[in-house]
């Protein structure tokens, strides 16, 4: 099938590639066209942006948590395919940003990395170079980077033939006349097009904060910014040569995509409750649909703002976010909190991801540049209170990256033993140790570290999992969800107390 379809790489992370993905994401849409918008990578926040750019759910296309049969097959079902006579310039394209630097990936080899996506979905790259100081050497940096190689490691081999480098846009010009004799250098040198600019401090900074830049929904004025970011495009991006770009990719042919088991045919609709406001709001579109899939009804719900918990939920998804910024909030909400402890005591399924994690311990204390140590000093939080925990803020970042998780004991993703990808990206810690950790994580150069909190029917966990590159999580998720609510319908369960 013809997908037209762009993938916007820098030299590095800071170039300015969620700058102009936006701005070109926000152009195209206002002209009319449908733009399918992607991420590589694990992140949350920059997806965001995007689905306020182009009122699309943007998916990312992490070659870590996803198997690559895997990753081409949720491109395929969420890309814009072009009708066979429909004219080029009406219809829909995918916009694919890069995450990092086109090479980047895991440790020092091109496995997961923006390049490996690309030759993956076989997507034309567009790659952002950073024009400030350049003139000639900018043709040496965008020739090497189109023509690099690199060698494979026994370890992680990724076939890099298809990579397809294939225009340039530079980004930080001093004007015009800069970027004229830049095109020049390069067009002359490496016969990359040039397709456009922009001038430095003419576009609007994107706020940012520790995990990277803010999501549109905490963002002020976040369509006032994305009409700027249009205009700026409009007048400096040759948006006709980025389309006929985006239309010049092959065809592609979408391998299967694994079916999830349907619920049985005469089983009640299982209510899952998904914590999302500002200060829950990572989570990967596929995963909740994927948990639709498998028989969930999403029952959405804000512990910021709910004074109670949605009525009889058969299970609780507790995602990542921002809880530390909206701490006094969630302390404030003690109706919520009452109900959320007296929820999970009776025994309700309950995954909590990092953030969510928090929230279900004790305490949470905001960080402290002149101390790491943890204390319940005033600026402390009362969380939830169900796992006996204090977690502290930091100022520097705790173990992250990619990683391998196995399960330690039986839980709710599944039995002891099981082993599944995930990636982990936070600030904060544990105060006290974890006596009987709930998974063992094992990054690629051999580190290993335990965590995770396991009672009753919670389990909570620093990393990030992907449903779709294991399944089988969900799948156990939902089946004690299942149970759970098997059970409460026999009244084998007693009734979950509602707040006052």
């Amino acid at each position: 099938m013809n997908f037209p379809r762009l993938l916007i790489a820098g030299t590095h992370s800071g170039v300015g590639k969620t700058t102009l993905c936006l701005a070109l994401m926000a152009a195209l849409t206002r002209r009319g066209l449908a733009v399918q918008p992607f991420k590589t990578g694990p992140d949350f926040i920059d997806p965001t942006l995007h689905e306020a750019a182009t009122d699309q759910p943007s998916r990312n296309l992490d070659a870590w948590l996803l198997p690559n049969a895997t990753l081409q097959s949720l491109f395929c079902r969420h890309a814009l395919a072009r009708p066979e006579k429909a004219d080029a310039s009406l219809s829909g394209l995918s916009l694919i940003e890069g995450a990092m630097g086109l090479y980047d990936g895991q440790g020092s080899g091109p496995a997961t990395s923006a390049a490996h996506v690309a030759c993956l979905l076989h997507a034309p790259v567009v790659l952002i170079i950073n024009g400030e100081g350049l003139s000639l050497s900018a043709a040496a940096l965008v020739a090497g980077y189109a023509s690099f190689k690199p060698r494979n490691s026994e370890n992680s081999p990724v076939d890099l033939n298809p990579l397809r480098v294939a225009g340039v846009i530079i980004n930080r010009v001093s004007g015009p006349a800069q970027y004229n004799l830049l095109r020049k250098c390069i067009e002359e040198q490496t016969s990359l097009p040039c397709l456009g600019y922009f001038a430095k401090n003419t576009l609007p900074p994107l706020p940012a904060r520790h995990l990277g830049l803010v999501p549109a929904h905490e963002m002020h004025d976040v369509s006032g910014m994305l009409a700027a970011l249009a205009e700026a495009a409009e007048k400096t991006l040759d948006i006709p040569a980025l389309l006929a770009l985006a239309h010049s990719a092959p065809p592609l042919s979408p391998p299967p995509f694994f079916l999830p088991e349907p619920a049985p045919a005469a089983a009640a609709p299982l209510r899952l409750g998904v914590a999302y406001d500002s200060a829950f709001s990572f989570y990967y579109a596929d995963n909740l649909e994927l948990l639709e899939a498998m028989g969930a009804e999403l029952v959405f719900f804000s512990p910021l703002r709910d004074k109670h918990l949605p009525h009889s939920l058969d299970g609780l998804y507790l995602g990542g976010g921002f809880p530390e910024i909206f701490a006094a909030k969630l302390e404030a909400n003690y109706a919520f909190r009452r109900d959320l402890l007296a929820a999970l005591e009776s025994g309700l399924p309950t995954y909590a991801e990092c953030g969510g994690m928090l929230y279900l311990c004790s305490f949470l204390t905001p960080a402290s540049p002149a101390s790491q140590e943890c204390s319940k000093a005033p600026e402390t939080f009362s969380m939830s209170g169900f796992f006996p925990h204090a977690a502290q803020m930091t100022t520097r970042l705790q173990p992250f990256g990619y990683v391998e998780v196995t399960l330690l004991r039986d839980s709710i993703l599944g039995p002891a033993g099981r082993t599944f990808r995930a990636h982990e990206f936070h600030y904060s810690r544990l105060c006290e140790p974890v006596a009987a950790p709930a998974l063992e994580v094992r990054k690629a150069d051999g580190r290993t570290w335990s965590g995770g909190l396991l009672r009753k029917n919670v389990l909570a966990i620093y990393p990030h999992v992907h449903f779709c590159g294991c399944p089988e999580l969900a799948r156990s998720f939902l089946s004690t969800c299942r149970s759970f609510q098997q059970a409460r319908n026999f009244g084998a369960l007693p009734q979950i107390p509602r707040g006052a």
